[in-house]
């Protein structure tokens, strides 16, 4: 099963290109579902499928004996609700054998920024009433919280999976640059791979387009091209006969493969042991520009990079040892970690 999430900036074509895709693997032979989170009857559909989780949500936060019962639907206005209950539908449909593809239309890249985020913010609000005075203050919590928490990590999973990719789609103008950087930051530090930028409405030589007009927009593209030097990019033509359709300029990108198999490669994290420590390496991307700050609390560690944040559980085997250094690369980010003098007494 391959789950690709698509997304662009602002009438880049994303929803064209995620129907263009999923047209080109069923001809290929693939059984494709297409969601699309942009269509108010997608979002009801899969509103209606996990809405389960909402209602153990909703059971999770009126921790009072005397609430008053309300329904799912009532509790819309919740941050990441209506986030939370697309990827529930969209994790069930990649676990059901008879679907090899699922394509997501996320709409534009800060939609697709708060779907990444929300599986870590309803498993923090979660985290936060799982504990002992409420457990005793309400005995029938723990099912619906564990059933919530077991859902949260089968999303959490189906969105890191080596399976699973972004795409990301733009127009080759100057705000491209700056929207993909975010996203790609944000894509990599919620552990989602993004395998292929595609650059649309890019005219070519051969075209009667005016020249000056189509030589900045093909120059426009190469810089982005260049700019994302380890993400595969595609141009897109712009459409020079009335009638040529995305697929046809699809298929011309693809280069002999079909256009829903993965492009770029990935990476995976690592944990080494070095010296007298540990190296944790993250595939992160890290922006030329950007601030990057990383610290430390209990047994959380806090990553932020050009303004997009995430606190991510430590490993078990760090949670005993304090960070030494930071070292950055614009693939990668290594943290390195001592065992924590406190915690490791010398014996001697």
């Amino acid at each position: 099963m391959r789950l690709l999430l698509l997304s662009g900036t602002g009438g880049a074509g994303t929803s064209t290109i995620a129907r263009a895709t999923a047209r080109q693997a069923v001809a290929d032979g693939a059984r494709v579902q297409l969601i699309d989170l942009c269509d108010s009857k997608e979002a009801s559909a899969s509103r209606a499928a996990a809405s389960q989780w909402l209602g153990a949500l909703a059971s999770d936060i009126l921790v009072l004996r005397d609430a008053e019962q309300i329904l799912p639907e009532e509790l819309a206005m919740l941050p990441g609700a209506d986030e939370f209950l697309a990827l529930a539908a969209i994790a069930e449909s990649v676990s059901q054998p008879d679907i090899d593809l699922v394509i997501v239309d996320a709409g534009p890249l800060d939609s697709l920024a708060r779907l990444l985020m929300t599986s870590d913010t309803v498993n923090l609000l979660a985290s936060s009433l799982l504990t002992p005075a409420m457990a005793i203050a309400r005995a029938d919590l723990d099912t619906p919280l564990s059933d919530l928490r077991s859902e949260l990590q089968r999303i959490r999973e189906c969105l890191e999976s080596t399976d699973t990719a972004v795409r990301l789609a733009c127009l080759p103008d100057e705000r491209s640059i700056r929207e993909l950087e975010r996203a790609l930051v944000t894509a990599s530090i919620y552990g989602v791979h993004v395998d292929l930028i595609y650059v649309n409405q890019v005219p070519r030589s051969k075209d009667a387009w005016p020249k000056r007009w189509s030589a900045a927009r093909r120059r426009m593209s190469a810089r982005i091209t260049d700019h994302f030097a380890l993400v595969p990019c595609r141009e897109l033509p712009l459409r020079d006969v009335e009638g040529a359709s995305i697929d046809e300029r699809i298929r011309v990108v693809s280069k002999g493969s079909s256009p829903w198999i993965a492009h770029g490669s990935r990476a995976v994290e690592i944990i080494d042991a070095m010296g007298s420590g540990f190296t944790w390496t993250l595939p992160v991307h890290v922006p030329a520009t950007g601030e990057l700050r990383v610290g430390r609390t209990d047994d959380r560690v806090i990553i932020e990079i050009d303004g997009v944040t995430r606190a991510r559980n430590l490993p078990s085997v760090l949670r005993r040892c304090v960070i030494t250094r930071v070292v950055a690369s614009p693939s990668e980010l290594r943290i390195e970690f001592a065992p924590d003098p406190q915690v490791w007494r010398n014996n001697g």
